[in-house]
C-alpha cells in the first residue's frame, strides 16, 4: 500500500480516497479490499471508505478509489487491507500523502 489521500471531485460534490496497492509478489491475489477511517475537521470519525478487487496479477498494481459515503471528510486513515489467501506485511506506518 502506497501513501494515499482524500480527493474531491468538483463536478459531482463526492469526495473518495485515492491510492495505490502493489502486487510485488509471484501469484495472484484475489479478493483484494481496502479500507479506511474517515475523520472530520474536528477529528471525529464520520465513516469508512473501502474499494474492492477482484484479482492483482502479479507485479502490478491497483489503483483504488475509495468512496466516501459522508460529506465533510478531510482526513483518512488507513484500517485494513484483506485478500484472499496470505498477504505479505505491510510496511508499517501507512501514512496519508
Amino acid at each position: 500500500l502506497f501513501a494515499f489521500s482524500i480527493k474531491s471531485d468538483p463536478n459531482t460534490g463526492t469526495s473518495s480516497v485515492k491510492g495505490r496497492v502493489e502486487n510485488s509478489g509471484s501469484v495472484s491475489v484475489a479478493d483484494v479490499t481496502v479500507m479506511f477511517e474517515l475523520f472530520d475537521a474536528d477529528n471525529k470519525t464520520v465513516g469508512t471508505a473501502s474499494d474492492f478487487i477482484a484479482n492483482i496479477e502479479p507485479n502490478s498494481d491497483w489503483a483504488f478509489n475509495a468512496l466516501s459515503p459522508v460529506d465533510g471528510a478531510v482526513r483518512a486513515e488507513f484500517k485494513s487491507l484483506k485478500a484472499s489467501g496470505d498477504l505479505p506485511p505491510l510496511p508499517d506506518p501507512v501514512k496519508p500523502e
